[in-house]
């Protein structure tokens, strides 16, 4: 439970700061970073968990923040990056659509993830899907550009 309010409360600090950077440095720029940081985050706990707990309990805290931080960047900058990127026309359906493939995705990604852990006894296997799909996730996302 205290992991899990580490996420929310990162996840809402992050929602306040860095809308606020995204308005300073480029809301694609930030879009970016909250990429790079899940890519870091699902290393960091695969290495964790590779390492037979090499960093005990202190490391899910580490993956907490950064997957807080990740997902309150998302949040917060989703809406506007897609406006920059696609402007106003038909963009609440734009962002429904996304919003609903996160909402697939958090039904999916944990019932995948527990089925590989139940058939081979940990999350390495999910947590390497993850790693490839983020750095997929965070190449694609050098073809985004600020259009209008």
């Amino acid at each position: 439970a205290t992991i899990v309010s580490v996420i929310g409360l990162a996840s809402l600090a992050s929602r306040f700061g860095g809308g606020s950077w995204g308005d300073r440095i480029g809301r694609v720029a930030m879009i970016r970073v909250a990429l790079a940081l899940m890519l870091i985050t699902s290393i960091l706990w695969l290495a964790n968990s590779l390492g037979s707990n090499l960093w005990g309990l202190s490391a899910y805290y580490v993956v907490a923040v950064l997957f807080g931080i990740t997902y309150g960047l998302s949040i917060a900058l989703l809406p506007t990056v897609i406006a920059d990127s696609f402007g106003n026309k038909e963009i609440s359906r734009i962002i429904g659509t996304i919003y609903t493939a996160f909402a697939l995705a958090g039904l999916l990604g944990p019932t995948v993830a527990g089925l590989l852990r139940d058939r081979f006894g940990n999350y390495d296997l999910a947590l390497t899907i993850c790693i490839v799909l983020c750095a997929a996730t965070l190449v694609a996302s050098a073809g985004i550009r600020k259009r209008f």
